[in-house]
Order: C-alpha cells, then structure tokens, then sequence
C-alpha cells in the first residue's frame, strides 16, 4: 500500500481532530489517543467534516479494533458508521454484525444482525439488533443466547428483548 498525500492529510487531521476519551477505558495499544484508520481508499470532505474509508477498512482507538468493508466518520458529531462484515473487537470481546452506528463521544452503539462473543462469561449472544447502552451493558432485540459454539448450539435461550452485561447477568 502506497503513501498518498490524502492519506497524510486524514491522518494529521485525524489526530488534530480527537482527543482522549474514557468511553472505551485507557489501555490503547498506541501511545497516544489519536484514531488511526487503514483502508484501500480514503476520503475527506473538507466542508462536512466527513471522513470516509472504503475497502479493508481498519480503525483503531483506546484499545477498540473494528474491521470493515466500508466506513464514515462525522467529526463534527463525532459518529461513526461502518458497513460490511463489521468485526469490532476490545479485549477478549468480540462483536460481528453487518453494520454499526457508534458515537464516540457518548460510547452509545447500534449494530445490526450481530453476535457478541464474551469468553470470559463463556456466553454467546445474537441478535437483529445490539445497542451498547455502556462500557458493560447492552441491549439485544429478537435475540438467543448460549455458552455453546454458534452457528449450530446444542442448547440456547430466545427472548424478543434481552439486556446484558458483559459480566453474564441478563435481564
């Protein structure tokens, strides 16, 4: 992948852009707090404030890694969306769906058609639709979940609703 003055000017404004932020806790595996973003191809629409990146989409930020087709960032409102086999991961946790909407200022996502996968708890869940409400805490609309491997589980739990923490207690 060859270096492109476009690419540099993203990157310098994306790190004059975005400041530290304890919505994803502080254990980046980059010194500084700056989102970084790989991709084929990337484009910033000085006016609008909106960056986009298309093709092996990687960003990363505090310790969160999403992997996508395509991605959009507002740095005006500060909103995220990705599209196409969307994979987020932070820590053990790991999340896959087809799209997501995420406001880096508040934490608060939404993804639809997604699977959360907690090794810690040993719990699997799926869903249309996962908003993460918190660091902990997410609510699943028509949702199962198991502590046996997906796709095809021995045994699984349905509800239209569910809310979760990540610690294993659902309601």
């Amino acid at each position: 992948m060859k270096t492109t003055p476009d690419r540099i000017i993203l990157l310098l404004l994306l790190m004059y852009c975005f400041c530290a932020s304890s919505v994803w806790g502080s254990d980046s595996p980059f010194p500084d707090e700056n989102i970084h973003i790989k991709a084929d191809s990337m484009n910033h629409g000085q006016p609008d404030g909106v960056f986009t990146a298309s093709g092996n989409v990687v960003i990363t930020w505090q310790g969160l890694h999403l992997v996508s087709d395509n991605a959009s960032y507002d740095s005006n409102t500060r909103m995220l969306h990705a599209i196409g086999n969307v994979v987020i991961s932070k820590g053990d946790d790991i999340m896959k769906g087809d799209s997501i909407k995420l406001n880096l200022e508040s934490g608060r996502g939404e993804m639809d058609k997604a699977t959360l996968s907690v090794p810690d708890s040993n719990l699997t869940f799926t869903g249309e639709k996962l908003i993460r409400l918190t660091e902990s805490e997410f609510e699943i609309s028509k949702t199962e979940l198991t502590t046996c491997e997906v796709p095809d589980p021995s045994w699984k739990f349905g509800a239209a609703r569910l809310k979760v923490n990540v610690l294993g207690y659902a309601t």
